[in-house]
Order: C-alpha cells, then structure tokens, then sequence
C-alpha cells in the first residue's frame, strides 16, 4: 500500500502544524473523469497531511461583518474562469474542486489555490480581514479551497499500490504534486519568500535536511528527484 510522509512535503515550510480535512468537491466534474475507483486515490492523497492543521478563520462566525466574501478560480472542468459568492471558507476544512479536461502538450495537470475577496465596515469584519492575513503573507500559507485539474485524455494507472505499470502515468503521484500546488509550494508568497536570487528555495525545513544551500527550483517546482519536479515520468 502507497505512503508518503507528508513531511516531505511540508519541508518547504509552508504548513503550520497538526491536520487538514481535506473535502473533494466534484460539482465540475464535467467530464465525469473521477470516478469512484480514481476517487479512491484522492482519498490516499488526503490522507499523506493527516498530520497538520489549517488555521484560516471560520467565515461563518463573522459572516454577518463581512461583504460579499467570494472566491474566483479556473473551473478544472472547462477552464472558464467561475465565482462562488458567500464561500464558507475556513473551520480547518480545505475544499479542492478537483475535474479534468484536455490539456496542451505534454501538461498533465495544473492545481493551486482559490482567490478571494472581501469587503467589511465593521471591527469584527477588520478582525476577519486580520486573521486573513495572518493566514497568507510572506511567513506562512494556509489556504481553505483550491482546485486541481488533470489532462482528461492520458493513460493513467489509478491502483493503489507501488507498482506502476510500465507507459501508465501514476494518478496518486500526479493528484499529490497538484494538491501540494494548492497548499502553496510554487503557488504562495511564503513559497516565493524563501526563494533566493540564485533560485534555491530555502525553506526551513528543507535546510535542515540538506543544508544551508537549499534546494535549486525550476518555476513553481523543486528540481531534483522529488514529488514536486516540474516533470513526471511514467511508471
């Protein structure tokens, strides 16, 4: 059976600690592409960050402070752009809208975070506006929805043990790379803060485990035999 420990991930130093309830939201599915076998690995996806938290404020509790909190984001099913108004964000729930479609050349898939917007007149709705931003600078990245879109036509293997069959793409390592894009590595500011000038992304974490040098990146991606390398290779 599949693990990865999560902290591999989390070594880009992005996450704050303890368990992120991850909710897969299908309603762009358009295509049908999720079905309940490739469902199975998003659930093994989900469960690789059982170990950490989300901090973003609960939108339910200052819902009647602030105005008009909407998300925006490419709809992963048709690559419109979509608005969801009133989202209720936060509670340590992170809701992925996960879909497919046909995607240029050799892409595979394309995730990240929602974007938001707000307005408020009042001092809990500032409050709101604070915790906001305590959730998402240039120190840490804790988003609350996000949405990944993979390339709807490829030869995919979905089992859920180790072996990949020779020629198939591995669903579970391509669904993990675009998840790991929603939770801010190549995507946030906290992931671009610790990038420096020569483009060796220096992380806390990762400089624990490999030193002071860091890691070198390609554009939004670490280079190197990782889960986060720009390309995936078949099985």
């Amino acid at each position: 059976m599949r693990f990865v420990a999560a902290a591999a991930l989390s070594a880009v130093g992005t996450l704050q600690s303890y368990g992120i309830n991850i909710v897969w939201d299908f309603s762009y599915d358009v295509h049908e592409f999720w079905t309940p076998e490739k469902r199975q690995v998003l659930d093994l996806v989900a469960q690789q960050f059982n170990g950490y938290i989300l901090n973003t404020p609960d939108y339910s509790i200052y819902s009647d402070d602030v105005m008009n909190f909407t998300i925006s984001f490419t709809d992963p099913g048709t690559g419109s752009l979509e608005s969801i108004p009133y989202f209720p964000a936060g509670n340590q729930t992170l809701i992925i809208f996960a879909g497919a479609r046909p995607l240029e050349g050799s892409l595979l898939g394309l995730g990240g975070p929602v974007n938001y917007g707000f307005g408020y007149s009042s001092p809990r709705g500032e409050t709101f506006a604070d915790l906001m931003y305590e959730a998402d600078n240039e120190e840490t990245f804790q988003p609350f929805a996000g949405t990944i879109s993979l390339k709807l036509e490829a030869d995919y293997y979905f089992g859920l043990e180790d072996a990949v069959p020779v020629g198939k793409i591995d669903l579970f390592t391509l669904a993990l790379h675009e998840v790991a894009h929603v939770l801010g590595i190549g995507t946030s500011d906290a992931w671009k803060a610790r990038v420096d000038e020569n483009g060796y992304y220096k992380g806390e974490h990762v400089v624990e485990i490999v030193g002071p040098d860091g890691l070198p990146t390609t554009p939004a991606h670490l280079d190197g035999p990782y889960v986060m390398n720009a390309t995936l290779t078949s099985g």
